[in-house]
């Protein structure tokens, strides 16, 4: 009986309408009668009577005043609706332009809201933390988002404030054999068993305890689980890795969500790999480690102790004194502000930055600022208009306060359809625009109540804010001297429709200035001379599992006449792995060594790249010991101070005097730019010691590309029995650097020209309605003998002197935005003149093509027309 309610509505009424003692009375005598009720003849007859009792209650003139309002509503409505049909031009170019900046705001809050979003879906996101590793080495600091194998153990022994670890070391390019199969899985990495303690990601077959608990045991994504093993269950079943090693499948997990700041498809057991149980603390720091702080712990206190642990186990290991501690830091950053707000040494996945965010809800802002602007502007304008109406109104006993309601309820009708029309419009937009930022979003994420209420009464905001200023003004004309034609319509020499104006264009030209801008940063950036050669060099991934017959295959590749150099290597001119060492340059010992990019290639490397020695000479075969040499870059030898580095030796870190890890400087190669432009280029040495053998890189011809290729993977299918075959160009390698400033130019080319196709449709609003007030003055001025070129510059001199000075406002304005985006890059473009010329031009040229028509309509119309009634 007592989950038996009545209707929560009908109750709420009752509280509505009546003070608290009222409705605490009538609640309690209804309800007992409300069970009396259902107990005889049901539920549905009992809240059909409450029902109709709780109307009875509300007081007659309550009634009486709802359904007035409602009345009031429905004839303000209707008016609205009526003055919309009866100026359909100016009120498709008032919904149009409001429709089209709603939908680019909306389209930008659903991304700006995706990006914040990232790693909040975890349940423990505020208690998350990744440890990252801050070393300092001769002056210079290097962050690494990784630590050591023993870090999460120490602290989780140590600090009590730590209630669990997890460690992810990501691999790559794992090929997966099952059934006689093979399938190739680039996102894999091996993780602790707790790492399904710590983030939420759900399993949907096996034990959240055992999954990852045995060495050799994997979990996959439900994708991959259907990938490799269709409708059968994974769970138990055996697959082969790279053709040696057996995993047993302990379960299948749900695909983590875009928003992540990581994405693997498998995770296999840690514990499976030797260098889980590695005891140094300064060897491989690709151990991505997450704590998970206790409720009642606080991530400062924790931090202020963590300087302890260097002294405690790293010192003993490495013979280091006291003085290492500032050189060598462990710190924590929260697992929400990973995605914007790091830029650490070889992050899991590549990271957006604060600065989209800026840059992408400024433009939000001025879009909806230029699209509101608009509409006010047309609003106003029109007002002016409307006097006579007003008047009449007055006349017929209307009151100021019906007339400013009658106002609002238009524009604010105008404002809920143009909203209507800009949900559509965004769901027909938004894959063009998720695929133009590299992002999945979805509409139904984004639709909760919050956002709900938030753009409904911004809407009405907007129709208030452009209702309120005619509503007010004309409400307050008197009728006598409204329908005398004593009261002028107020819109010529308006300096608040002007300032309207010249605000639009600011923003317009803003926009524009800002894509030549960018436009012109990208095309530097393609077109500058970096150092190497980037055409129509071809890389094959995976070379790897070719092991020692890599070599082989490589001169098999050099039997095809369009083939001119190979190389084997695991790093390429662009951003691609890196390792970061520690070396001592001779004569300039430091116990803290000097951090120098590390790349192992083989021989041919240098040539096959296309790059230039300035100094010395190239690795040869001719000379055995150049395995043991090493070809610096200029930036190196900058760093080194060294005058004349041929003959000198590099040792790896303390190793000072011992042959065994020295390397005789050969030869200097010319900076090339192996990292983005934004970076300044960085001390590198090449080493062929140990080449890796990851990628082979061919130099080939333009003449037959294609055949080139089938030839290449002839061999590649020969050699590794059909392996799946991957390849890309290094041009692709090195564009794909620059995606994120690539993807902020086409939408800064997007939304500007959609900025200037909402300000120009509203001037063409403004100028129609213009003309149309001035149309007997053209007429006149016509039988005076003013020419089509006179009265073209009349009407249109107002408008060439706003968008002037619209260009003088914008033009600082965007300088400096622009010299504060360019700021991240080292090598950068010098900003000119030019960019402000072509779009002061362009947005005085496009505003008097918008107008022209309407101008030279009104210039070109017989004056018997126009004054046939004066």
């Amino acid at each position: 009986m007592k989950e038996i309610q009545p209707p929560k509505f009908v109750r709420s009424l009752i509280k509505l309408f009546m003070n608290s003692e009222q409705a605490n009375a009538v609640r309690a005598n209804l309800d007992e009668e409300f069970f009396e009720i259902y107990e005889r003849e049901g539920i549905r007859a009992a809240k059909n009577w409450y029902r109709r009792q709780v109307i009875r209650s509300i007081p007659r003139s309550i009634k009486f005043s709802t359904y007035w309002g409602a009345q009031m509503f429905k004839s303000y409505f209707t008016t609205a609706l009526r003055n919309i049909k009866k100026h359909k031009g100016y009120s498709f170019i008032n919904i149009t332009g409001l429709a089209v900046g709603l939908a680019c705001t909306l389209m930008i809050f659903l991304f700006v809201s995706h990006e914040l979003s990232y790693d909040k879906f975890h349940s423990k996101s505020d208690r998350i933390y990744r440890l990252n590793l801050h070393l300092t080495f001769a002056g210079d600091e290097v962050h690494f988002a990784g630590v050591a194998a023993p870090t999460a153990e120490a602290l989780v022994a140590d600090y009590p404030e730590i209630e669990e670890a997890v460690r992810i070391y990501p691999k790559k390019n794992w090929y997966i054999e099952y059934n006689n199969k093979s399938f190739k899985e680039t996102n894999v990495a091996y993780s602790d068993a707790s790492l399904f303690d710590i983030f939420d990601i759900p399993l949907l077959a096996g034990s959240k305890t055992d999954a990852l608990a045995s060495p050799n045991s994997i979990v996959i994504s439900e994708n991959l689980a259907t990938k490799i093993f269709g409708r059968e269950n994974p769970v138990g079943k055996q697959i082969t890795i790279n053709g040696f090693f057996d995993y047993k499948v302990t379960g299948v997990y749900e695909v983590i969500p875009s928003n992540s700041h990581f994405h693997y498809n498998l995770f296999a057991s840690l514990s499976s790999i030797e260098d889980s149980r590695d005891t140094h603390w300064l060897n491989n720091l690709r151990f991505f480690t997450y704590v998970l702080l206790n409720p009642n712990s606080g991530s400062k206190s924790l931090e202020a102790k963590l300087p302890e642990l260097f002294p405690k186990y790293v010192y003993t290991d490495y013979n280091l004194n006291d003085e290492f501690k500032d050189h060598a830091k462990i710190t924590l950053q929260p697992l929400t502000d990973i995605h914007l707000n790091s830029e650490a040494y070889e992050e899991l996945e590549p990271n957006s930055n604060m600065m989209t965010i800026y840059v992408f809800s400024a433009i939000a802002l001025f879009i909806l600022l230029l699209a509101a602007v608009n509409f006010i502007n047309l609003s106003t304008a029109r007002s002016g208009g409307r006097a006579k109406e007003v008047g009449i109104r007055k006349t017929l006993g209307s009151h100021r306060s019906q007339l400013v309601k009658q106002f609002l309820a238009e524009t604010i009708t105008l404002c809920l359809i143009a909203l209507v029309l800009a949900i559509i419009l965004l769901t027909q937009t938004l894959p063009f625009f998720a695929e133009l930022v590299g992002r999945n979003l979805d509409i139904l994420t984004f639709l909760n109540s919050h956002n709900i209420f938030i753009i409904i009464t911004s809407a009405i905001l907007i129709g208030v804010i452009a209702g309120i200023y005619p509503a007010v003004v004309l409400s307050s004309f008197e009728p006598v001297k409204v329908l005398a034609r004593k009261i002028g319509g107020g819109v010529k020499g308006s300096w608040m429709r002007q300032g309207l104006i010249v605000f639009q264009f600011v923003i317009s030209i803003t926009l524009i200035v800002g894509t030549l801008i960018v436009t012109e940063q990208l095309d530097f950036i393609q077109n500058k001379k970096i150092g190497f050669n980037k055409e129509h060099l071809l890389i094959i991934n995976d070379a790897d599992i070719l092991d020692a017959k890599v070599y082989s295959f490589k001169e098999r590749l050099l039997g095809n006449p369009n083939i001119i150099n190979t190389t084997i290597s695991g790093f390429l001119p662009v951003e691609s792995e890196k390792t970061i060492d520690v070396m001592c340059p001779e004569g300039i010992y430091r116990e803290d060594g000097t951090p120098i990019n590390k790349w192992r290639v083989d021989f041919d490397y240098i040539k096959t790249m296309g790059m230039k020695i300035v100094q010395g000479r190239d690795f040869s075969v001719n000379f055995p010991t150049d395995s043991m040499c090493v070809v610096i870059n200029e930036a190196a030898v900058k760093k080194f101070g060294w005058n004349n580095p041929i003959g000198k030796y590099i040792y790896e870190e303390d190793s000072q005097g011992d042959d065994n890890t020295r390397y005789k400087v050969i030869g200097v190669v010319k900076n090339f730019n192996f990292e983005s432009l934004r970076n300044n280029i960085a001390p590198l040495g090449i080493f062929t010691y140990r080449a890796n053998r990851k990628l082979v890189s061919a130099r080939i011809t333009s003449a037959d590309i294609g055949g080139t290729i089938a030839f290449i993977k002839k061999q590649w299918d020969e050699f590794t029995g059909a392996q799946p075959f991957e390849y890309s160009f290094l041009d692709e390698r090195f564009n794909r650097m620059y995606k994120s400033e690539q993807k902020l130019g086409e939408a800064l080319s997007i939304f500007s020209g959609l900025a200037l196709f909402v300000g120009c449709l509203g001037l063409f609003g403004l100028i129609s309605f213009v003309v149309e007030q001035r149309k007997k003055e053209i007429g006149i001025r016509k039988v005076l003998g003013a020419s089509v070129q006179n009265v073209f510059y009349l009407i249109t001199k107002e408008t060439i002197t706003l968008i002037l000075v619209a260009l003088v406002v914008a033009s600082p304005l965007a300088y400096y935005f622009m010299k504060l985006w360019l700021q991240d890059f080292a090598y950068k473009i010098d900003i000119n003149a030019i960019p402000f010329i072509v779009a002061g031009v362009g947005a005085l040229s496009i505003a008097l093509l918008t107008i022209s028509y309407q101008v030279i309509k009104a210039a070109r119309t017989n004056p018997v027309n126009t004054l046939k009634y004066e």
